[in-house]
């Protein structure tokens, strides 16, 4: 929608779209409220500042924790790592409820597979962040 915006110069155009993004704003927010009412919704994790700035020194940043020495994860890899696991969830229901709603036995197996595919992809990524994790424990 904000590409669209961007590119229109009619003001009937213009004001459309504004409305368009408030309307999915507030939606947003009634959806988070009520969720949070319910105690339906999880918390993004927390992130305690850290105590001295650390400036990177080498360019090898990138390599370190899969491909170098281990390193903590920065605040950008934590909060991607938590919005791919958000969308996993999503994709495992999608998964499942395509599968419910197919009468094709072939269907039902491929949907099968993708949300075995992605329950395991999530367990891999968790046991790396585990290891990752007790390493720099223990170190």
């Amino acid at each position: 929608m904000q590409v669209l915006l961007n590119t229109s110069i009619r003001d009937d155009q213009v004001q459309y779209f504004i409305s368009c993004n408030q309307e999915a704003m507030e939606l947003y927010r009634r959806i988070t409220k009520t969720m949070r009412e319910k105690g339906m919704i999880n918390r993004p994790p927390d992130l305690n500042p850290p105590e001295e700035v650390t400036m990177i020194q080498k360019q090898n940043y990138l390599s370190g924790g899969w491909f170098g020495p281990k390193r903590p994860l920065n605040a950008v890899e934590v909060s991607g790592i938590y919005f791919n696991m958000k969308k996993d969830v999503v994709k495992i229901c999608m998964e499942i409820a395509s599968k419910q709603m197919t009468s094709s036995k072939e269907l039902r197996n491929y949907f099968e597979r993708g949300k075995k595919y992605v329950i395991s992809s999530t367990m891999n990524l968790a046991s790396c962040l585990l290891k990752v994790t007790f390493h720099l424990l223990l170190n």
